[in-house]
C-alpha cells in the first residue's frame, strides 16, 4: 500500500525553527504522550508556531489517526503505559509511513534506550 502524499510542511517547520519565524505552510504534527499536560504543552507551542497539530494519548490512538491521513512529523513519548509503546509506534510508523519524521522524547534517558531508538 502506497503511503498518502506528504506536504512540504516538515521542511518549512525545520526552516522556521532555525529562524524563529512562524511556519509558512502548516506542518501536520502528531503528538503522542500518555501525560495530558505534556501533550497540551507541546500542542500549544506548535500551534503557536503555525503547525496543524493533533494529539493521541497512546500508540493505538496514534495509529488510528495515521491511518486517516499523513503527518509530516510524529512526536512521541518513549515510555507510556507500555515501556516500549513509543518505540513500537516509531517502528510501525517508520515501516508504514517512511517519509514521516519521528521525534522520540523521554524523561527516562539511558544508553540502552538511546541505542534502541537510533536503530529505527
Amino acid at each position: 500500500m502506497k503511503p498518502p502524499p506528504i506536504s512540504q510542511g516538515a521542511a518549512a517547520a525545520s526552516e522556521a525553527g532555525k529562524n524563529g519565524a512562524e511556519i509558512p505552510e502548516p506542518a501536520r504534527i502528531l503528538i503522542v504522550d500518555d501525560e495530558a499536560a505534556m501533550r497540551e504543552l507541546c500542542r500549544r507551542a506548535l500551534v503557536h508556531a503555525g503547525a496543524a497539530v493533533e494529539t493521541a494519548s497512546g500508540a493505538q490512538e496514534a495509529l488510528a489517526l495515521l491511518r486517516r491521513g499523513a503527518f509530516d512529523i510524529i512526536i512521541t513519548d518513549m515510555q507510556m503505559s507500555d515501556p516500549r509503546a513509543g518505540v513500537d509506534l516509531a517502528e510501525e510508523a517508520r515501516s508504514r509511513w517512511p517519509r514521516t519524521d519521528i521525534l522520540i522524547m523521554t524523561g527516562q534517558p539511558s544508553l540502552e534506550t538511546a541505542i534502541s531508538t537510533l536503530k529505527i
